[in-house]
């Protein structure tokens, strides 16, 4: 299976629901406005983006302009112990 290139201003739609009262959920569509990596094992892979979102009527978080919704990996590392 091939990769599926992230680029700015490439159009999106949220697959979860983020912020329900506020308009980011699944289904919403936006425009791709910058996506953040990491090096694991020599490859990028895509940490978190961020999305805007014209319907999105929430509080803008510092750093982002008005619309913009902070979108990060759904995995999770969970260490259990006994």
């Amino acid at each position: 299976m091939g990769t599926l290139p992230m680029v700015d201003g490439m159009p999106v739609m949220l697959t979860q629901n983020l912020d329900v009262n506020n308009g980011a959920v699944n289904g919403a569509r936006g425009t791709l406005v910058h996506v953040r990596y990491e090096i694991v094992n020599n490859e990028r892979v895509a940490t978190s983006c961020v999305v805007h979102i014209p319907s999105y009527t929430g509080p803008t978080l510092p750093g982002l302009e008005p619309g913009q919704v902070a979108v990060t990996s759904n995995t999770v590392d969970v260490l259990l112990t006994h």
